[in-house]
């Protein structure tokens, strides 16, 4: 797998590239190399893809839990399949040893699984109500979307 030269963000599914000269440059740690120009972000990226997560949330809510929990699952599947080529941008970003990539991308792998597995597990619980004729219940539901803005290297 060949490490871009630019790396934009990537925001509803499309690639990013931002409006003016707002990159890093990005270093290799074992080398020193450069690898690679990466796209910062501010508050306008920030809000962009909030709005696009707002909008895809909509969507991901009517899939139903079966449906959601089969994607998590082919996610899982296609990290799984291919592990090498995601340890190779692994190391040279992080300069750490393959052996440890690998066994963190297969804890990523077993997270997408389980998450898919409970996914699916939707349920509720009644309750015992003060009134003889009514019944209590809750149902998990989603809460909504969540934005979580974290810095790579």
């Amino acid at each position: 797998m060949a490490y871009p030269k630019i790396v934009p963000h990537w925001i509803g599914g499309k690639k990013c590239f931002g409006k003016g000269p707002a990159y890093f440059e990005k270093f290799a740690p074992a080398t020193g190399e450069k690898i690679a120009d990466v796209l910062s972000g501010d508050m306008l990226e920030a809000d962009i893809a909030t709005s696009a997560a707002r909008a895809a949330y909509a969507a991901w809510d009517r899939l139903g839990v079966f449906a959601r929990a089969k994607i998590l699952r082919n996610a899982a599947k296609l990290i799984e399949s291919k592990k090498s080529q995601i340890a190779d941008v692994l190391v040279l970003e992080t300069g750490r040893p393959r052996e440890n990539v690998l066994g963190e991308i297969g804890a990523v792998v077993e997270c997408g699984y389980f998450f898919a597995g409970e996914g699916a597990r939707y349920f509720g619980n009644t309750l015992p109500s003060a009134n003889p004729d009514r019944l209590t219940y809750y149902i998990r539901e989603s809460a909504g979307l969540a934005l979580l803005i974290t810095p790579f290297n």
